[in-house]
Parts: structure tokens; C-alpha cells; sequence
């Protein structure tokens, strides 16, 4: 028992000083991530297709940059996955610590139970030894439920962040221009809904119904049912419309987005709000549009 509580204060102390070491590192990387030369970059005045810029022009130069870039951003999201789930990798450093403690416990515990079957001298009373291995073996199998519902917790989340990032590279166009996502997110609030023709020119009217208060995000709705993007030609003097482009990468980002939809949400539109410097929001199903957009900050 002492040393089960050793182990505790041991492993907390352990963990807090991981986790303001990571919490450095996070702001670290993101820092070195935003200002690095590979981050997503646009220029407005350009009507051509998107590149992203580089000042290195060797092939294999581009390659290992590419590579470095991919690197970068699978640390950028595990560090915002840690930054929403603080204590899941100390929840789990536990489960594993109680897991291995009691395996040990476990097997001593056997040896016992031998030493007294056989009659041994000095031997630990059966009963007892019965006991631990219940207690052993339950919390055996409650720390690996626990372990691995929290590993899938996190892995989940990590995918719906990789989902978002990989939205924020695809192309739109925007005022007779090409940009990222990530670009227009830097003007204002983005805001993307996905679902059927029909159901996004029904939500489309009703935006155009309230423009005014429309007009602090710019709009992407992506057609889910149509290989061409629709020219929405009766939605033109809206400001706040972007058409997608290349429709093959918006149905890829549809696929990913897609495993996320609870099983009672099936067939509604899926709702995604991309804010810079804040908190992404996704949703699903058609809300009172007005009421919502209102309570948008």
C-alpha cells in the first residue's frame, strides 16, 4: 500500500512538470510553425490556380522541406490535442502504472496461493491469497477498459483536428479569386456548410434573408450529392459567397468529416466555423439561422 501511494505522489509530480514542459513546447512549435516559409500562403492578387511559395527550388530540396513541413503539422496537432485534453496522457500514465503494478501483484499473489495449496510452512493464508488475485485482476481489466477508451478518445479528437487542418488547405474561390481556406480565414470568420443542393439552396435564401448579419463570415457551401460545383448564379450579389473549387479534395475532406456524424444525425448538413485565434466550432443539423448567426461573437 505504501508503495502503491509512493508511486502516486511520484508519477504527479512526474506529470506536472511534463506538462508544463509540453505546454512550453506547444507555444514553442506553434510559433515556429506560423512564421515558417512553408506555412499556407496566397496571394490575392494572383487569379491562377494556388502554389504554395518556397525559396528553395531543388527537387530533392523540396522534398525534404515538404517532408519537415508534414512533420511540423502532425506536431502542431498533437500539441492542440494535448492543449484541449491536458491530463488524458497522466490518466493514462496511471492506468498503465496500476495495470503493471497489479500484473506484479498478480503473479505474487500466485505464488502465495501455490505456497499455501501445497502446505508450506509460513505459507500466506489461501483465502487471502484468493482475495488479491480478485482484487489484482479486477483492477487488470478496469485499467485496460480505461486505457484504451481514453487512447480512443484521443485519437478521435486528433482525427476531427487533422479534418479541420486538412479543410483549411483547400481551395476556393472568393471574389473572382483562388485562395486557401486558411487565407480567408485570416480576413474574417469561415464559415462551411456541407449537405445536398437542395438543402444548401434552402439555407442559402435564408442567409440572403439576413445579409446584414452575414456579412462578418464568408460563406462555403459544398454541395455532397453534385460532382461539378453549382454556380448558385441567384446567390451572385452576395458578398459573402465562395465557391469551391477542385471537387475531388472537398470530397475527400466530406469523406473524413463524415465519420464524425452521430448515427441520429445522419443526412443533416454538417456545419463547420473556422476563427482565427479561437475555437473551431462543428455541427450538425439546420438551427434557426438568424438566432444563430447573431450569437456568433
Amino acid at each position: 500500500m505504501r508503495f502503491q501511494i509512493s508511486f502516486l505522489l511520484c508519477s504527479h509530480c512526474i506529470v506536472r512538470s511534463y506538462g508544463a514542459f509540453r505546454f512550453q513546447q506547444r507555444e514553442r512549435h506553434t510559433r515556429l510553425f506560423r512564421n515558417s516559409p512553408h506555412f499556407l500562403f496566397v496571394s490575392s492578387g494572383s487569379p491562377s490556380f494556388i502554389r504554395m511559395e518556397s525559396s528553395m527550388d531543388s527537387g530533392d530540396q523540396l522534398k525534404d522541406s515538404s517532408t519537415s513541413s508534414v512533420k511540423s503539422t502532425s506536431m502542431l496537432l498533437r500539441l492542440q490535442e494535448e492543449a484541449q485534453a491536458p491530463f488524458r496522457k497522466f490518466r493514462m500514465f496511471i492506468y498503465g502504472g496500476a495495470f503493471f503494478s497489479c500484473v506484479i501483484g498478480l503473479f505474487v499473489s500466485s505464488s502465495q496461493l501455490l505456497s499455501g495449496i501445497r502446505g508450506a510452512s509460513a505459507a500466506y493464508p489461501v483465502k487471502d491469497s484468493i482475495y488479491n488475485i480478485v482484487i489484482n485482476s479486477i483492477v487488470i481489466v478496469t485499467a485496460s477498459l480505461l486505457y484504451f477508451y481514453d487512447y480512443g478518445i484521443g485519437k478521435r479528437r486528433l482525427d476531427k483536428l487533422s479534418a479541420v487542418s486538412y479543410v483549411r488547405k483547400l481551395p476556393v474561390e472568393y471574389d473572382t479569386k483562388q485562395y486557401f481556406v486558411a487565407e480567408l480565414e485570416r480576413k474574417c470568420a469561415v464559415l462551411i456548410v456541407a449537405s445536398t443542393e437542395d438543402q444548401l439552396r434552402t439555407i442559402l435564401y435564408k442567409l440572403k434573408n439576413i445579409s446584414m448579419n452575414v456579412e462578418k463570415f464568408i460563406v462555403i457551401p459544398y454541395a455532397i450529392n453534385s460532382s461539378t460545383p453549382p454556380s448558385w448564379d441567384e446567390f451572385r450579389d452576395c458578398k459573402w459567397l465562395a465557391r469551391v473549387s477542385n471537387s475531388s479534395s472537398w470530397y475527400s475532406w466530406y469523406l473524413k468529416e463524415r465519420e464524425f456524424v452521430p448515427k441520429t444525425k445522419v443526412g443533416e448538413p454538417i456545419v463547420l466555423l473556422l476563427r482565427k485565434s479561437l475555437e473551431d466550432f462543428r455541427g450538425y443539423g439546420n438551427p434557426n439561422w438568424a438566432n444563430w448567426i447573431s450569437s456568433i461573437k
